[in-house]
């Protein structure tokens, strides 16, 4: 405090106010990537969701409301602004735009590591100023965060810069670790989300390593590669074909396609549905702790399955938006994965284990099975292979509440990819 002056205007030094500001500084990385992405069905100005809109508008007025705080020393203000900050962090992971630029998500736990510590700083100034009260909201903030925003910085850093083998991307990373660059053109190469990951089975029980132990019979230097990301989307699968090389190419691209591929509507389920994948994202913390809680409010195996249903729906008034990013995507697809793939490109399309419906679920399988072929996908159609429709689908679910597949639904995947590969059967058998 310079002499005259009088008590609690003390004056922040440079090294202060770069302290307090660097998360702020670092998050213009992922704001400008939410500001130059384009939302998967845009309303708003032909390019942001509602969603993306509020959050770019949210973004841009935490900003403002962080300078003014900062320039009249309202520091109650500026350490209310950095929690918010911290929150916004772990909402981000929801925007693809945001995951598709390199190194995002070590970069947003790094920012809640450096809000938490600006946290500190803040407090230790108000404390100067005689503002207990900020003081003490801004220390407790900061410690609060500061153990869970370490653990997740370590690890995300660890992930990213550990390893040159493509074992992460989108999501939690895929489950085997593969050298992609030694592929060849005897190899398959698949692309999915938790289905082809093999969420609930063993590594040797999922369909792709099940295939593969099929094709060695008569090919041992054959090898299918399962790129498969829990919680991912056919927008996301982009940068999983990416990962493979476009030399030499592989024997087979497949991609895999789920009814919940189909992108979604605005709804508030919806939406919070993609926010605890979001936090899972960038969080491992965050992620234990929404796993321990998940099925306190994760919908039941009927009200899921009336959720991909709705999003079928003709009716709905953006259905044709909707549907028409859907087809751009497997034209997108098709596109990337045809350079990579000596024979035609294949798209699996897996069914949801139902036992209602069947005749809905059927015109879903043809129309989804029409717009992949029209988009140049050999198309093989899962649907009568699971009795969809019928009480005989339920055998086939992991369990009473989970649509994934059982070991014995993960070989008969495994076992009409084989014949078709072979040249047994026809590529479709349509509902």
């Amino acid at each position: 405090m310079t002499r005259g002056q009088p008590p609690g205007t003390a004056a922040m030094t440079l090294g202060q106010i770069l302290v307090i500001a660097c998360p702020f500084v670092l998050f213009l990385y992922p704001a400008a990537a939410l500001f130059a992405g384009t939302s998967e069905v845009p309303v708003f100005l032909g390019k942001y969701s509602y969603g993306a809109a509020a959050f770019n508008l949210v973004t841009l007025v935490l900003y403002a409301s962080f300078v003014a705080g900062l320039l009249g020393r309202a520091f109650s203000l500026v350490a209310l602004t950095s929690i918010v900050l911290i929150l916004l962090t772990y909402a981000v992971p929801a925007s693809n735009s945001v995951l598709i630029w390199p190194s995002t998500l070590p970069l947003l736990a790094t920012i809640r590591l450096a809000a938490s510590l600006s946290l500190v700083g803040i407090a230790l100034f108000s404390m100067r100023r005689g503002d207990s009260r900020a003081s003490l909201a801004a220390l407790l903030a900061g410690a609060v965060f500061f153990v869970p925003s370490a653990i997740d910085t370590a690890f995300l850093l660890g992930r990213e810069f550990g390893s040159a083998d493509a074992t992460t991307s989108i999501g939690v990373g895929y489950r085997t670790k593969y050298d992609l660059s030694g592929l060849t053109d005897r190899d398959i190469v698949i692309v999915g989300d938790s289905f082809v990951w093999g969420q609930g089975v063993g590594i040797a029980q999922r369909f792709g390593d099940v295939l593969q132990a099929k094709l060695r019979q008569t090919e041992p230097e054959a090898n299918v590669v399962s790129l498969g990301i829990i919680g991912v989307g056919l927008k996301d699968y982009v940068k999983s074909v990416k990962d493979v090389p476009l030399h030499p190419r592989v024997r087979r691209m497949i991609v895999a396609f789920y009814q919940n591929d189909m992108p979604p509507r605005e709804t508030l389920d919806g939406w919070m549905e993609r926010l605890s994948l979001a936090v899972a994202r960038s969080s491992i913390s965050a992620r234990l702790l929404l796993d321990s809680i998940r099925l306190s409010f994760a919908p039941d195996v009927d009200q899921y399955i009336q959720f991909l249903l709705d999003d079928f729906n003709e009716e709905g008034s953006d259905y044709p938006a909707r549907w028409q990013t859907l087809v751009a995507h497997f034209h997108m697809l098709f596109d990337l994965v045809a350079e990579r793939s000596i024979e035609k490109p294949m798209l699996v399309i897996i069914p949801a284990l139902s036992e209602h419906d069947r005749e809905t679920w059927a015109a879903i399988h043809r129309r989804v099975a029409r717009a992949a072929a029209e988009a140049g996908f050999d198309v093989l159609d899962l649907f009568p292979d699971f009795k969809v429709g019928t009480p005989g689908a339920l055998r086939y679910r992991l369990s009473p509440n989970d649509l994934h597949f059982t070991a014995e639904a993960n070989g008969i995947v495994a076992g009409r990819l084989f014949d078709l590969l072979e040249g047994r059967v026809p590529r479709s058998r349509l509902p």
